[in-house]
């Protein structure tokens, strides 16, 4: 009925949506359930929409297949442009950052990365009880929500407190991500490109659903025979 309450229906729909597409911010703790190894098979994606741009030299008279070139008072600004939620993946791992690759670079070069290291977000938590807690988690507007994992990470759709979280119920959490900050300068296929993004950062992002899955294989035990 037209201006009522969901159905049952649309709530079980919401639910196996979420289950197979939902993102999560990428957190340290996630990091520790799973092996370096298995992190190379997880698809990540930035949250945010990231750009590196840079002067060109009056030498250069082209860019990498796939970047922009714009001009600016009358110099040459090579530009890269990641909307929300490009597919990355990983390629470098330290105790602190994580370096994701979003194309494939020169022969000299095919896995170029961005480097993403350690930070802190601060989200809004709410309750799964709610319906406005899904109305949240599909239209952009900020929740939460709980991994099978039992860690808290912030869903990649939402964007701010929203009116889910204006109902009531809602509760801050600072989690501890991955992302690059706004206004630094990064080296990017041996050139220094200012970096440009949310004044918060961009954070890294992965599928629900594929975390959970090992997470479960890794405490899965082998069990114990007879003798």
């Amino acid at each position: 009925m037209r201006g009522g309450r969901p159905t049952g229906l649309l709530l079980v729909s919401l639910v196996a949506m979420c289950g197979t597409s939902c993102k999560v911010y990428f957190t340290e703790e996630m990091r520790g359930y799973v092996s370096s190894e298995a992190l190379l098979n997880v698809q990540f994606y930035n949250k945010q929409k990231l750009l590196l741009s840079r002067e060109m030299s009056s030498l250069e008279r082209s860019v990498t297949r796939g970047h922009t070139i714009r001009i600016e008072a009358g110099k040459m600004i090579e530009e890269i442009v990641l909307a929300p939620r490009t597919y990355g993946k990983l390629v470098k791992q330290t105790p602190n950052s994580l370096g994701v690759s979003f194309e494939v670079g020169p022969p000299e070069d095919k896995d170029p990365y961005i480097e993403f290291g350690k930070g802190t977000m601060i989200v809004k938590r709410i309750p799964w009880g709610s319906f406005w807690a899904f109305f949240g988690l599909f239209t952009g507007v900020g929740t939460a929500a709980n991994s099978t994992a039992g860690l808290i990470a912030c869903m990649g759709a939402g964007t701010g407190v929203g009116l889910g979280a204006s109902l009531g119920d809602a509760k801050t959490e600072t989690l501890n991500v991955y992302l690059i900050r706004d206004g630094i300068k990064v080296t990017y296929l041996s050139k220094v490109y200012d970096v440009k993004t949310a004044p918060k950062g961009c954070a890294l992002l992965v599928n629900k659903k594929q975390i959970d899955a090992l997470v479960r294989e890794r405490r899965k035990l082998p069990g114990r025979r007879l003798d």
